[in-house]
C-alpha cells in the first residue's frame, strides 16, 4: 500500500515541537449493557488506548474524560460533549473514541447505544444519533478533531461514502476533522474474551510501534491494512462531514522521557516554558518556574537600572523583595551611588555637623567618608571653641588657658591665651613674693604672743594634771581625741540605692571565654574597611550583658549627661555621651569599686557580637532576622528602648545590634585590618577618630551587621552613641 502519510521531513525531526494547544480525549466504553448483549473487550480496549496515549504522546490525565459501563448513559455522554464546548480552546485538539454497540436504520441513520438502551423498535429515541454527535462536534471550536468508533455499522455513522480515499500533502498547521471506524455498514468483531478486538489490536499496534510522529492519515492507512488482512471487516478512515475541516490532519507527537526533556529544556527560559506546557505537573516544575521567575526578575532589574531613577529601583524592590539584587545589597549600593554626589553636595552646602552626619548615615558607598569625618571634627572644634574659651576665661587660671591651647592649638584666641598665661604667671610670682614678705613680718610680730599663750596653756594643763593625777593620761587622750573629732571633715556616704546600682554594673558582666575567630567581612555589601578578613586570637575577658543604662550612669556620675536625648527612661541605654565622657565615667567607677573597667577593644566587641567560640555566623548579633535582636530604623519608633527586650545572641548579650552605637577603645584606621596583629589587637597607637560599633535606633540594616565599622570624633555626643563596659578578670 502506498504511503499516504503527509508529514514532511522537518515535521519528523527527532525532537518534535510540542502540540499547538492541549490534547483532549473523550473515551466511551461499554461492556455491561442493561438491555443489550454484553461485550467482552470494549472497556479493555479503550483503557489500553488511554494508557498508550499517556505513555507515548502528549496527553495529560486532567484532559481525559472516560465514561465506562454504567457511567456511559445518554445523559452523561451529552453532558461530556457539552462540557467540551466550554473547556476546549481554539488551539486544542480532540479525540473522541466510542467502543460499544451501534445500530443503523435506512431512514433514521446511524446511532451509538448508551448503556441503558434497549433493542426494540421503540428504543430509537434512547440512542445517540449520528446527527446529534455531529452537532456537538460542530459546536466544539478546536483545531483538530479525530473521531474513532469501534462498533457495529460504524461506517454508516460519520464517513461520507464518496470520500473514502484521500491523499496529498496534509499538514497539522491546517484545521482538520477526521474519523476512523472499525468497519462499514457491517457487524464487527469484539474479539476473544480477554483479548483486544481486531480493530483495537491494529490501532494499539500502530500507536505503540511508531518511531516517528503519527498523522491521522498514516494511522488510518495502517489500521485499515492490518485489520483487512486479519479480520472479516473493513475499517474506514477519511474526513468527517463536520464544519471546520481545512484539509489538514492531527499529528500525535511523542511524549519523550521527562528526564531527557528536562535536560534538553531546563537550561533556557523558553525551554522551561515548553517543559511546563508539556508537563504541567512534572517533577521539575518548581525548578522550571524558578528559572522563569529569575529571568523575569533579571529583565525587571535591567529595566530598573536602565531607567536611571531611584523610584524605578524602589519599585523593583517592592515587587521583588527576595531577589538577588535586594538580598546582596546591590540595589542599596546603586541607590546610594545615585544619591552620593547629591548627599555630599548638600552636606558641603550646609556645612554643619548634622548635615555631614546625615551624609554618613544615608550614604551607602561612603565615597567621602573621611572628608565628612574630618569636616565634623573641624566644625565640632569650631563650635566648642567659644565655649571652651569662655570656660577658660571664667576659670581664669593658667591650667584652664593651657587646656584651651592644648585643645585648640590654632584657635582664634591662641595669642590672647598665651598673653593671659604670661600675665597670670607674672601676677602669681608677684603675689607669692608679697605673701612671703607679709608672712615674715607677721611671724616676727606675733612670736612673743604665741610663746606666752603656749606657756599659759602649759600652766593650765599642768594644774589640771596635778589635781587629777590618776586621769592625766586618759584626760590627755580624751582632749586630743575630742579635738580630732571636732576638726574631722564630715563625709556623706552613698545611699543604698546608689551602691546597689553601682553593684549591678559588676553583676551585669559576663565572662567571654577567649578563642579564635575570623574578623571582618567579604560579603557583597561589606565596606572596604571591613577587609581583609583576618584571624584574631583573644584572651578571656568580661563584657557587659547590656549597654550601660541611664540610672547606672547617674549612680556613678551623680547626674544625667547634659544633652541626654531620651530622658526619663532609667533602663534605656545612656546616650549623648562622647568617648571622652565615657573615660571620665570609667575613671570614677574604678575609683569607687577598686576594679579595672574599660571599653572593649574593637576585636573583643566583634568577637562577642558574633557569639564567640559558639558563633553561628549570623549577619547580625544573634540572628539573620534583624527584628528578632535589634531596635533599628524600621521598628524603633525613632527612639531608644529599654535594654534586654530583644533576643540575646549566642553568648547571652543583648542589643549588640541596634539601640545605640557602642564606643570601643580603639583609634580608627581604615587600613588597620591589613596590619593588625593576630593576638589581642589593641588598634592603632594614635589617631583622631574613635571606633563605635553595632548600629542604632536610627540605622538601616546594613549598619547593624556585626562586621560594620563606624568612626566618630572622641568628643562627639549624639543620641545614637552609647557604650557597654569590659574588664579583665
Amino acid at each position: 500500500m502506498a504511503n499516504r502519510d503527509t508529514l514532511t521531513v522537518d515535521q519528523l525531526d527527532a525532537n518534535p515541537p510540542a502540540p499547538r494547544g492541549k490534547n483532549h480525549l473523550l473515551a466511551i466504553a461499554i461492556n455491561d449493557y442493561a438491555h443489550c448483549t454484553p461485550l467482552n473487550n470494549a472497556v479493555f480496549d479503550v483503557e489500553a488506548f488511554i494508557q498508550v496515549l499517556l505513555k507515548r504522546y502528549h496527553f495529560e490525565e486532567n484532559h481525559i474524560t472516560f465514561l465506562k459501563d454504567t457511567e456511559a448513559s445518554k445523559r452523561n455522554i451529552e453532558r461530556a460533549f457539552d462540557r467540551l464546548i466550554d473547556r476546549i480552546e481554539p488551539a486544542d485538539s480532540l479525540i473522541v473514541y466510542f467502543s460499544g454497540h451501534g445500530r443503523y436504520h435506512p431512514r433514521r441513520g446511524g446511532f451509538w447505544l448508551p448503556v441503558e438502551a434497549g433493542q426494540g423498535d421503540d428504543d430509537w429515541t434512547d440512542y445517540l444519533s449520528n446527527s446529534l454527535v455531529k452537532e456537538y462536534l460542530s459546536k466544539i471550536d478546536c483545531f483538530h478533531t479525530f473521531l474513532i468508533a469501534d462498533s457495529c455499522f460504524s461506517g454508516a455513522l460519520f464517513i461520507d461514502k464518496s470520500k473514502e480515499k484521500f491523499s496529498g500533502d496534509r499538514r497539522d498547521t491546517e484545521k482538520s476533522r477526521w474519523g476512523l471506524t472499525s468497519g462499514k455498514k457491517e457487524i464487527v468483531s469484539d474479539g476473544v474474551p480477554g483479548e483486544h478486538s481486531p480493530f483495537s489490536t491494529a490501532l494499539l499496534d500502530v500507536l505503540e510501534k511508531a518511531d516517528q510522529p503519527l498523522g491521522v492519515m498514516r494511522i488510518c492507512d495502517l489500521v485499515l491494512e492490518k485489520v483487512a488482512a486479519n479480520a472479516q471487516q473493513t475499517p474506514m478512515g477519511s474526513p468527517l462531514l463536520v464544519p471546520g475541516h481545512q484539509g489538514g490532519q492531527m499529528v500525535l507527537y511523542f511524549r519523550q522521557d521527562e528526564e531527557q526533556d528536562w535536560l534538553a529544556m531546563g537550561s533556557s527560559v523558553e525551554g522551561c516554558k515548553t517543559y511546563l506546557r508539556q508537563y504541567p505537573n512534572g517533577k521539575y516544575q518548581f525548578l522550571a518556574n524558578q528559572v522563569i521567575t529569575k529571568d523575569r526578575e533579571e529583565q525587571a532589574w535591567t529595566k530598573a537600572k536602565a531607567a536611571g531613577s531611584k523610584f524605578a529601583l524602589l519599585d523593583f524592590e517592592r515587587n521583588y523583595p527576595d531577589s538577588e539584587p535586594v538580598r546582596s545589597g546591590q540595589l542599596d549600593r546603586l541607590i546610594g551611588s545615585m544619591d552620593e554626589e547629591e548627599l555630599w553636595a548638600n552636606a558641603q552646602r550646609s556645612n554643619t555637623v548634622s548635615a555631614y552626619r546625615n551624609y554618613l548615615i544615608r550614604s551607602i558607598i561612603k565615597k567621602y567618608e573621611r572628608e565628612a569625618a574630618a569636616a565634623i571634627e573641624a566644625i565640632a572644634q569650631q563650635e566648642r571653641e567659644p565655649a571652651a574659651w569662655a570656660a577658660a576665661k571664667q576659670a581664669n587660671t593658667v591650667k584652664a588657658y593651657e587646656q584651651y591651647l592644648l585643645d585648640y592649638p590654632q584657635g582664634v584666641y591662641h595669642t590672647e591665651a598665651k598673653k593671659t598665661i604670661l600675665a597670670l604667671e607674672a601676677e602669681k610670682r608677684k603675689i607669692a613674693e608679697l605673701d612671703k614678705t607679709q608672712k615674715e613680718d607677721a611671724f616676727a610680730h606675733d612670736q612673743p604672743k604665741e610663746v606666752n599663750k603656749t606657756e599659759e596653756f602649759h600652766k593650765v594643763l599642768g594644774n589640771w594634771v596635778k589635781r587629777n593625777p590618776a586621769l592625766s593620761i586618759v584626760g590627755m587622750v580624751l582632749v586630743i581625741g575630742f579635738i580630732l573629732i571636732q576638726s574631722w571633715p564630715e563625709k556623706k556616704a552613698p545611699s543604698k540605692e546608689v551602691l546597689g546600682l553601682i553593684s549591678s554594673i559588676d553583676q551585669n558582666m559576663k565572662l567571654i571565654p577567649g578563642g579564635k575567630f575570623k574578623m571582618g567581612s567579604n560579603e557583597t555589601n561589606a565596606q572596604t574597611d571591613e577587609k581583609p578578613v583576618h584571624e584574631v586570637i583573644l584572651n578571656d575577658f568580661y563584657l557587659g550583658k547590656t549597654e550601660v543604662t541611664q540610672e547606672q550612669w547617674r549612680a556613678v556620675m551623680g547626674n544625667d549627661p547634659p544633652e541626654l536625648g531620651f530622658k526619663g527612661c532609667d533602663q534605656c541605654p545612656v546616650e549623648n555621651v562622647s568617648w571622652d565622657n565615657v573615660q571620665q565615667f570609667i575613671q570614677k567607677l574604678n575609683a569607687q569599686t577598686g576594679k579595672n573597667y574599660r571599653l572593649p577593644t574593637e576585636a573583643e566587641w566583634e568577637y562577642a557580637a558574633r557569639g564567640g567560640a559558639i558563633s553561628q555566623d549570623f549577619t547580625y548579633a544573634g540572628s539573620n532576622n534583624l527584628d528578632e535582636v535589634a531596635w533599628y530604623d524600621s521598628n524603633s519608633g525613632i527612639k531608644t528602648h529599654p535594654v534586654a527586650q530583644k533576643k540575646a545572641n549566642e553568648l547571652g548579650l543583648y542589643d549588640m545590634s541596634g539601640n545605640v552605637y557602642e564606643w570601643c577603645q580603639d583609634w580608627y584606621d581604615a587600613e588597620y585590618y591589613q596590619k593588625s596583629p593576630a593576638n589581642n589587637p589593641q588598634g592603632p597607637n594614635t589617631g583622631s577618630l574613635r571606633v563605635n560599633r553595632g548600629g542604632s535606633w536610627s540605622s538601616r540594616p546594613i549598619y547593624a551587621r556585626v562586621a560594620y565599622r563606624r568612626l566618630d570624633s572622641p568628643g562627639l555626643r549624639d543620641s545614637y552613641l552609647g557604650f557597654r563596659l569590659a574588664r579583665q578578670q
